[in-house]
């Protein structure tokens, strides 16, 4: 079995030629043609120089992705083994493992002493949130940036008076102090 990794998050996917698009429905097209983790194009993988057993029936294995250099029966193909250049589908970017969400992200957040719900003109807000929870590193979701918009979205249900019941005291007090001094004694 040949090997896939994505470049952006590092997971590994079994690769598979165009073949196994024949038939396949729009949604399961859409997922093998990217990564399960990351959603990053499966055309931006690169190749993994180890080959592996293919897994046993009882076995988990890898998720399945399409890519360009694996023929459509599955040998491999004379393409080089390096990610395409950029194109119409291959233009997926992902923050930078340490970015925070850009200001006016955050600037869109409504986070009260109380929780509320979102109306649904406010749905459109939160496009930018994870579309499924995972783990990476030991962290939930990618990067910083995401998890941000994920606190910010939680804290605007369920509100700050519930948020800092949860934790030890101290730190919340030494938490709100440091954002005091950064912010020049301002509430």
């Amino acid at each position: 079995m040949k090997l896939a990794k994505c470049p952006y998050c590092g997971v590994l996917h079994e690769a598979v030629g165009r073949s196994a698009l024949a038939g396949a429905d729009q949604e399961t097209a859409v997922r093998i043609t990217q990564c399960a983790l990351c959603e990053a194009p499966s055309d931006q993988f690169v190749q993994v120089a180890k080959e592996v057993q293919a897994p046993g029936a009882d076995d988990f294995g890898y998720p399945r992705a399409v890519v360009p250099w694996i023929e459509s029966d599955g040998s491999p193909s004379n393409a080089p083994v390096a990610p395409s250049p950029p194109g119409p589908a291959s233009t997926h970017k992902l923050p930078a493992a340490n970015a925070v969400p850009n200001a006016q992200a955050l600037e869109l957040l409504d986070i009260r002493l109380d929780g509320r719900r979102w109306s649904a003109s406010e749905m459109s807000r939160h496009d930018a949130l994870p579309g499924r929870l995972e783990m990476v590193g030991g962290k939930l979701c990618i990067n910083e940036a995401q998890r941000m918009l994920l606190l910010g979205a939680l804290l605007e249900h369920v509100g700050t008076a519930r948020a800092v019941s949860i934790g030890p005291l101290d730190a919340w007090r030494t938490a709100l102090e440091k954002r005091i001094k950064r912010e020049g004694g301002g509430s």
